[in-house]
């Protein structure tokens, strides 16, 4: 997760300095205390949580001030108008290695990789602030260092300015460059002046005024915060279609939906043909560690979730799935019932998918009997607890050339 410094512009609106959030993460830096805030958590991902004290609270200054006096992390809600529960411990299912974070950024790096979520740190100890969000790891300045890094830009287009107005007609190759260089700083005001919010109104005037000396259009931009783009009973489209209908309030499993989870949404006729995923089944019931699959999986396999027999039914009920490769999980819903066995024979029966077999207690001469009677691959043992860690090169094995 490398560390980035310019932060997308949904982002800085949601964190201005004129926003009551912003202004609430910027006390607790001052007070000298640290914390985390995950700003919006959707009900997916309640089985990731520890809920510490459920809260009704709007977001003010002082709210998210009196919230990091106690231990680990305030939750907001989608809309990022309310505070859901304070003191609540983050449990991802994702290892990320730390690299030098302390255990603070470490969970929230590892819970920002593994469910898209947004999260701010403070730092107690380096009094800083660091936003993750997805795979992605962003430094917020302070309002007077970010006031000092726009009147940097300003002080730049203003020599742009003087240099364009001494610059001949007949030296279009230094114009050019000019405005070129005139045009990126721009872009970069831009986005601070979004961050810096309401504050930064008097400045926003005389970057129109040095635009206009240049001859380039700008205005600065009105972006929306990012929790505008979409209500709370529709969540976070980045966060892949399976990982939303696997995830429920109660952390009930999704055999309790109408449908099992559907792959991907066809393209329109004017859009070009994306390279083909391997289509790959997950057969798995827990109802943290089937969707954490499909997060990991996912940039590089299509793929489908099952989590029971019911599940697995409504799938064969018009023929035989087409799957590249399926990692089976031996038992659904209880420890001991195999069901995971009827999957495999019906993938040996009537299809050709290959497939490798997850399982906790495999007793003695079972994997040898499992490869010769299912056609499985490989039966992979879970005690150890590192499936996370391995399932990307578990998967890959599906599709090793048969020596």
């Amino acid at each position: 997760m490398a560390e980035q410094r310019v932060l997308p512009l949904d982002v800085r609106a949601t964190l201005a300095f004129d926003q009551q959030l912003r202004q609430g993460i910027e006390l607790v830096r001052q007070e000298g205390l640290g914390t985390t805030v995950v700003l919006g958590c959707n009900v997916q991902y309640k089985p990731l949580l520890d809920v510490g004290l459920a809260v009704d609270q709007p977001v003010m200054a002082e709210t998210i001030l009196q919230a990091a006096r106690g231990d680990n992390a305030t939750i907001l809600n989608v809309q990022l108008d309310r505070i859901d529960s304070i003191h609540t411990m983050l449990r991802p299912l994702l290892r990320i290695p730390a690299n030098g974070r302390g255990s603070r950024h470490t969970v929230a790096a590892n819970f920002a990789a593994q469910t898209g979520c947004a999260l701010v740190v403070v730092s107690q100890e380096r009094n800083t602030v660091t936003l993750f969000r997805g795979s992605e790891q962003y430094t917020l300045y302070r309002q007077d260092q970010l006031r000092n890094e726009i009147i940097d830009v300003l002080s730049a287009l203003k020599a742009i300015a003087n240099s364009v107005a001494h610059t001949t007609g007949a030296d279009d190759t230094a114009l050019q460059a000019a405005l070129i260089e005139g045009e990126k700083q721009l872009r970069i005001a831009d986005g601070h002046l979004i961050e810096l919010g309401t504050p930064g109104n008097a400045l926003r005037s005389q970057f129109v005024t040095l635009a206009d000396a240049l001859g380039i259009e700008w205005t600065p931009s009105t972006i929306a915060s990012w929790p505008a783009r979409y209500r709370p009973s529709e969540p976070n489209d980045s966060i892949p279609p399976q990982t939303r209908d696997a995830f429920t309030d109660t952390g009930a499993d999704v055999a309790q939906a109408n449908e099992v989870p559907q792959r991907d949404p066809g393209r329109t006729v004017d859009e070009k043909p994306a390279p083909r995923k391997r289509q790959l089944l997950i057969v798995e019931d827990s109802p943290t560690l089937g969707p954490t699959l499909l997060v990991t999986l996912r940039p590089e396999y299509d793929c489908t979730l099952v989590t029971s027999l019911d599940d697995w039914e409504k799938l064969t009920r018009d023929g035989a799935p087409q799957f590249d490769g399926a990692l089976v999980d031996r038992h659904l819903q209880k420890s001991n019932d195999n069901t995971g066995m009827h999957i495999l024979e019906y993938l040996r029966d009537y299809t050709s998918t290959p497939a490798i077999l997850m399982t906790v207690d495999p007793p003695p001469g079972f994997v040898s009997d499992v490869q010769k009677k299912y056609r499985v691959l490989e039966v992979y043992s879970k005690f150890n607890g590192g499936l996370v860690d391995d399932i990307k090169q578990l998967a890959s094995r599906l599709f090793e050339p048969v020596t």
